[in-house]
């Protein structure tokens, strides 16, 4: 997720993963994940996927 491309090369990167995290952290496990292919889905602007793209989410209580 964190290493996914827009097409001007751009990384999303960690903080952009931690912001989502911070917005949207509170949504269950299956929602978070598919908020985070969105966003994803949604900077790469149709640029190819190079890679896999592996999520985990694990709810601390």
């Amino acid at each position: 997720t964190v290493e996914a491309h827009s097409p001007s090369r751009e990384m999303f990167g960690f903080e952009r993963l931690g912001a989502l995290l911070r917005e949207k952290g509170s949504l269950p496990p299956a929602e978070l994940i598919e908020a985070a292919i969105a966003e994803v889905d949604a900077f790469r602007q149709g640029a190819a996927q190079h890679d896999d793209m592996t999520l985990l989410v694990l709810r601390v209580e």
